[in-house]
């Protein structure tokens, strides 16, 4: 795999949209602890604990605090439900 590869990643709650670009990685905890996601990740689904979510961009790094949310990786793609 290679670094610079990039996914389409979408964070958002019912009534916003936080972020929706391509994303170099994205890391995260959940209840078993701290995680990253790259590119070409296998299909997942968790529930994240209150965290910090950072993502790396090809723009920069940007953050978001979550008190909960919902990741799920289907096919390259990410999706956060974020304070659902």
């Amino acid at each position: 795999m290679k670094l610079h590869e990039t996914f389409p990643l979408k964070i958002f709650s019912p009534f916003n949209t936080y972020f929706d670009g391509p994303a170099l990685a994205l890391s995260a905890q959940n209840a078993s602890g701290p995680f990253d996601i790259l590119a070409k990740h296998e299909d997942f689904l968790t529930i994240l604990v209150p965290c910090t979510v950072t993502v790396q961009t090809p723009a920069g790094d940007k953050e978001f605090s979550m008190q909960k949310g919902i990741i799920q990786v289907n096919n390259d793609q990410v999706w956060l439900f974020a304070n659902i």
